[in-house]
């Protein structure tokens, strides 16, 4: 098989494993033998597949030389070449290969039959292709019965899940999980009662039509109580509130501006209620000052005492220096 850049201008020669030099003249190099018939040359990926799947029919082994060449040149583009036709429901290929990985140097190219598209890794790995473990492949018996089977079971499920129009195990992933309580809150009500209650209703009209009981309506009561187990609803969801990592100022332990302006005005407060305490603890002093200056013995009392005893000498003394005044006057007679 010859890999080009291009998927659609693959090649493939059957009948030889003669490899020619230069794949960009294969028509002239295989000439001789396609005039012969001996061999055949086929372009193009959905002949070869063709041709691969009629020639099983025939024959119980296909022996195929890949394009090394290419692959070392370009590993994403250049791997063993296995095409896979999704819509054929009777044909499996599986391919074996200890080079097999999740990354563009794997040994295996897997590719879409009809759109020519890479098919990844998680979706093609134990159903078309499979990473051979050395070691257990030596020491187990059954390893690839194993494997294939596992391959055929996980094919098989696709299968199903793709004629009931679910989406691929790759499609899940990206398929965002739909709220079906919500959506059934969104149903009209005609919907929304055929869903909910209708199911159990009609069943309970017509067991009451059958029995004809004497009491109908505590019997059909009854009857949608037991049943009621029959009408599936999906869950509601109970959004957790997540509690989100503080920062700014709370994550360093630091308060808000406005708690900490009220911090500031508190303090405010509260010095100025010092402030009056300390004047009013400053007007019990001087009180206390002034009862201790007015007091017997304190310094003021002496002060005021000698002052009194001076003014009196000095009282005494103006009456005395009258009766001289007069004694002097008489003796000047």
């Amino acid at each position: 098989m010859y890999r080009f850049d291009s998927l659609e201008n693959t090649a493939m020669i059957i009948g030889t494993l003669e490899k020619a030099d230069n794949k960009e003249e294969l028509d002239d190099y295989y000439s001789g033998a396609l005039e012969e018939g001996v061999v055949s040359l086929l372009y193009g990926v959905q002949d070869i597949y063709v041709n691969l799947v009629d020639s099983l029919q025939n024959v119980c082994s296909y022996a195929i030389q890949d394009d090394y060449a290419q692959w070392t040149a370009k590993k994403a583009e250049g791997g063993k070449l296995l095409l896979i036709d999704e819509a054929d429901y009777d044909t499996q290929h599986i391919f074996f290969d200890d080079g097999i990985n999740d990354s563009p140097n794997s040994s295996v190219d897997v590719r879409d039959l009809i759109t020519g598209e890479s098919m990844s890794y998680k979706r093609a790995i134990n159903k078309f292709v499979v990473r051979v473990e050395s070691d257990k492949a030596l020491l187990e018996n059954d390893y690839f019965v194993k494997k294939i089977e596992e391959c055929e079971r996980r094919r098989s499920e696709e299968i199903e899940n793709m004629e009931k129009g679910l989406p691929s195990e790759e499609e899940q992933v990206h398929v965002a999980k739909v709220d079906e309580w919500a959506v059934l809150q969104q149903l009209t009500t005609n919907d929304y009662l055929s869903r909910t209650v209708l199911p159990v209703v009609y069943q309970g009209m017509k067991e009451i039509d059958i029995e004809r009981p004497a009491d109908p309506v505590k019997a059909f009561a009854f009857f949608l109580l037991r049943n009621q187990h029959l009408v599936k609803l999906p869950e509601k969801r109970v959004e957790e509130k997540k509690v989100e990592p503080k920062s700014g100022p709370e994550a360093s332990g630091e308060l808000p501006m406005e708690e900490k302006k009220a911090e500031n005005t508190e303090a405010e407060v509260k010095v100025k209620a010092n402030t009056k305490v300390d004047a009013a603890g400053g007007d019990k002093v001087l009180n206390a000052m002034i009862k201790l200056a007015s007091r017997p013995g304190s310094i003021d009392e002496t002060t005021k005492k000698e002052e009194k005893k001076g003014s009196a000498k000095k009282e005494d003394k103006k009456p005395e220096t009258k009766k001289q005044e007069a004694k002097k006057e008489q003796k000047k007679k």
